[in-house]
Formats: structure tokens, sequence, C-alpha cells
């Protein structure tokens, strides 16, 4: 479908429809300070704001709540209704607010098309989850087609199932810090995109006590934690990244790692059993966890000499094998040479019988001739 400002008007109004501006979206300006848009008359679409707010480009571009979508990917079409068939999520079902008289029906979309890069192609699902995105390169995109042809996410339950050729962030640390590899590979860093938070609900008791929550983020050793299972990662202190406007500052005091001051925030004496047997806890822990590790190296030694073993039996049997042929090869020399000499005695013992009958014969004939003589 064609984009012009009454695409983009439409998904204005269905994402700041009725409640949905301040029940779904008042966490962003964009959704407390639009005031009105509509599309002038030289097509141009036109925002106005209800004050001055310096982030609204900003939020304008972030992933929600202002994505584009092609008219045609509405439930309805270009026609679709904001408050009778908004695009917003199907799990929202009707929002309804408390200054806004409107309900708004949640309907989700049509099919998913934008204006990026690439297309959707296709997707799979087990049990409810996505499990497999396949993007095709829009050779349409405003900005040029983009260089991948085909762009293939795919989710995977464990780390142990992604399988063999992804590299840890322990590979590419690795291959960082070594002058070998890095001349023939190369890794590149981005700039943070977003935290992975564990946020405390301090709606709900006992999180809702100021002290409750320092003895709690006190006692999380979060450096610990990165170094073994996130070794590219790094802390952070604020839920947005420090690339984000105005989130580039260090704020006091620091939430950081501190067991003792975890312990002494606590009045309560049965909290402070509990954070001394969490304390014994984890001493015990990383010390199995320590034994564990020794004990997988101790058998990956094990495995690597049993594998020599092996290698070294089968070229011992390889050897015993090729003695074994020469010695009878040379058992069956020796029987030969053994029939050669019995039949060389038997050659000996016919010529000597024959030499002895000759004699005997020219004697007798010599005395005959004797015999004559003195006749």
């Amino acid at each position: 479908a064609a984009w012009d400002c009454s695409v983009a008007k439409l998904n204005f109004d269905h994402i700041l429809a009725g409640p949905l501006a301040e029940a779904k979206h008042g966490w962003y300006g964009v959704g407390t300070n639009t005031e009105y848009w509509f599309c002038d008359e030289d097509d141009n679409f036109v925002i106005r704001t209800n004050k001055k707010h310096e982030s609204y480009l900003n939020e304008l571009a972030l992933i929600r709540p202002t994505r584009m979508i092609s008219p045609s990917s509405f439930v309805g079409g270009a026609s679709a209704d904001p408050l009778e068939g908004n695009s917003c999520h199907l799990d929202w079902g009707e929002v309804a607010g408390t200054d806004a008289t409107e309900t708004v029906k949640c309907v989700g979309i049509a099919s998913i098309a934008g204006t990026g890069p690439f297309k959707f192609e296709s997707k799979e699902e087990a049990d409810g989850t996505t499990t497999q995105v396949i993007f095709k390169g829009n050779a349409d995109y405003w900005d040029g087609a983009p260089q991948i042809e085909t762009l293939e996410v795919v989710r995977y339950a464990t780390d142990r199932d992604v399988g063999a050729g992804v590299l840890s962030d322990t590979d590419i640390l690795e291959i960082t810090n070594d002058p070998t590899l890095s001349e023939t590979i190369a890794v590149a860093h981005s700039e943070p995109i977003q935290n992975a938070l564990l946020i405390l609900n301090t709606g709900a008791p006992p999180l809702d006590d100021i002290n409750v929550r320092k003895t709690v983020i006190h006692a999380i050793d979060k450096g610990a934690l990165l170094a073994k299972e996130l070794p590219l990662s790094r802390q952070v202190d604020n839920v947005f990244p420090r690339g984000a406007p105005y989130c580039d500052l260090d704020l006091s005091p620091r939430w950081s790692y501190d067991l003792e001051k975890a312990v002494l925030l606590s009045c309560d004496g049965e909290v402070l059993t509990e954070l001394e047997s969490l304390a014994e806890l984890e001493s015990t822990i990383g010390t199995i966890t320590e034994e564990k590790e020794t004990l997988t190296t101790e058998k990956a030694t094990l495995q690597a000499q049993q594998e020599a073993l092996n290698k070294e039996k089968a070229k011992l049997q390889l050897e015993k094998n090729k003695l074994t042929e020469e010695k009878e090869k040379l058992e069956g020399m020796v029987s030969d040479s053994q029939q050669q000499i019995v039949d060389l005695k038997d050659e000996m013992e016919t010529l000597d019988a024959s030499s002895g009958v000759v004699a005997s014969g020219y004697a007798f004939a010599v005395l005959l001739a004797a015999i004559s003589l003195v006749l």
C-alpha cells in the first residue's frame, strides 16, 4: 500500500485513541503531551503538543508506542475504526480510561507490514511461543536495499540448545584479548540499546518498605553474578542506558553490594538471622560450585588420559599383530630349513652307500688280475 500523510494519521488515530494515550502510553511524553494531529493542505503530517517537551522527537523514534504499519495491516484496512477496531494488542481486550469517556476495543493487526529494511516472510510457533521468524530484504526500502538478503531469528530454550558455532561472552573475550585470533576475527561492540533489569515491586509488601528494598539491593552481589555469567555486560544503576537522553548521570548514593550495610539496615532480628544464613548459604554454594568445577576439570583430564591410553593400546595391538605375522613367517622359514637338512642327510647317506659298492668291485678286480699274473 502507498505511504502518505493519511497513513501516518491513521496510525496516530489508533495509537492515541481515547483512553490509550493515558492508560497505556502515559509514561511517555508522546502519550500525555500530544494535543492533536492532522494533515495539512500540502499533505504534511502536523502534530500539536500541549506543552514543550524536549524528548518528544526521541520518543517518536522508539519502538513503542508510535510504530507505523501499513494501512493494509489494520483489521478493517484504511477505514479501521480507532475505537471499535483498534490495532492495540489483543491481550489488552477493552481499555476504559478514568477521564476519557470512550472505550477502546483492541482487535490486533491483520498482518505484519511496516516501512523498515526487511519484509516479514514467515514464522513458526510452538505452544503459543514464537520459535522462528524469517525476514527478507526490502528492495524498495527508502534508504536503499539492505545487504542481508534473508534474516532468520531463532528462539532457543537454553544456551545448550544453540549448539556449536555460537560464541559465548567468554569466547568473545578470548578472541578480543588474543593477538593471533584478533588478526583474523574482528569483534565490534555497539552502544547499549537497553538494560536488563530485575525490578522490585514497590507496591506490595514487604518491598513497599524502603529499608527492605535497600536491604535486598545491598545484599545482592551483582558484580560477581555478571563476572561469572555475563562477562561482557556491565553493572547499571538505572532503568535506561546511559546513551538515552538525560541518563548519562552518576547517581548517588550508589546502590552497591555491601552485605554488612544490608545487615545493619535491617532492624528485625529475624531478617538479620536470615541474612546471615544467606551469607553462609552463598559461601557454601560458592564452595560447592568450585568443587564442581574442579571435578569437571578432573573428569575432562581423565577422559583425555583415557583417550590417550586407548590410542596407545590400539598402537600396541597393531605392533603385536605385526610381530605375530613376522614370528609365523620365521617359523615357516625354520621349518623349511629343517626339511632341507633332512633331505641333505638322506642324499649324503645315499652317496656314501654308492661309494662303498664301487670301491669293493674295484678291489676284487685287482685281486683277480694279480692271481692271473702269478699263474
